[in-house]
């Protein structure tokens, strides 16, 4: 992917979107006036698990297996909110992945005393949402 900016090309666009979502964003709605800041599409920055039919079949293991292991090990959960500014800031626990390691070593199975991880059954990348 294309890298741009702030010297040396340091970022690139998913770098970008990221800043804009997590740090630049929420300085700016806080301003009086600022009604939205949209940073809808573009490449925000996601985990892609690219199953390998192939490997299913031969740890004997299925899809609804592997979607099962994801959502068991990275759900979203509820938190409070915080005042600030005359708005109200939701908290929520998003996720509790980290790295493309940490989805490669979910446990999807046992099969004959042995555990099976993503990493043994699927390609995991770092991907960008459809623009």
């Amino acid at each position: 992917m294309k890298r741009t900016g702030f010297g040396k090309n340091r970022y690139n666009l998913t770098d970008l979107r990221t800043i804009l979502d997590w740090n630049i964003k929420r300085q700016i709605l806080p301003i009086e006036g600022v009604i939205e800041v949209n940073s809808f599409g573009g490449f925000e920055k996601q985990y892609e698990v690219l199953v390998d039919p192939a490997e299913f079949l031969s740890y004997e293991i299925t899809l609804q297996q592997v979607l099962e292991a994801l959502k068991r090990n990275n759900q979203i959960v509820g938190g409070a909110y915080l005042v600030q500014g005359g708005e109200q800031i939701l908290l929520l626990g998003i996720g509790l992945v980290q790295s493309l390691s940490d989805i490669g070593n979910i446990i999807v199975a046992s099969n004959h005393h042995q555990s099976i991880s993503l990493k043994d059954t699927a390609r995991i990348r770092y991907g960008s949402q459809i623009r």
